[in-house]
């Protein structure tokens, strides 16, 4: 279990804000109660898990290089988190996904030569139920 905090501490400490916000899509639902611009709150939200990404593993490479000889290596229990990520075996494999390989969503519509259907979407604001109509059904 405290491998997982570790390698979730270092993913946060490592992802882009675009990763963080597409892998914690629940953080959309808590901008409408937070004072501000939703743009910069989702900011802050992702710069505060990654100070808590980078805090943890600080410890964590503070720890390591207090115990970096093989002496002080050897000493350490079996089923120390510090013996457990100087163990080939313990290295997680790097991660990317997809999308953050791809270029951005303005290069790719930029050399999109295909046609663009253009669609016109109808809605009405019912102010009683407090809700959105759309015309073709969605409430």
């Amino acid at each position: 279990m405290v491998e997982q905090y570790v390698a979730r501490a270092q993913r946060l400490a490592c992802l882009s804000e675009n990763a963080f916000l597409a892998d914690y899509g629940q953080v959309f639902r808590a901008l409408p109660y937070i004072q501000g611009p939703a743009a910069q709150n989702a900011t802050k939200i992702f710069e505060l898990h990654r100070r808590y990404g980078r805090g943890t593993i600080d410890v964590v490479d503070n720890q390591l290089k207090a115990h970096a000889g093989v002496a002080q290596a050897l000493t350490l229990p079996g089923t120390s988190l510090l013996a457990m990520i100087n163990a080939p075996l313990g290295a997680a494999p790097t991660f990317k996904k997809p999308f953050e390989m791809e270029p951005p969503a303005s290069v790719q519509a930029a050399s999109n030569s295909g046609p663009v259907k253009e669609r016109r979407i109808a809605l009405a604001l019912d102010h009683k139920k407090r809700r959105v109509v759309f015309d073709f059904g969605i409430e």
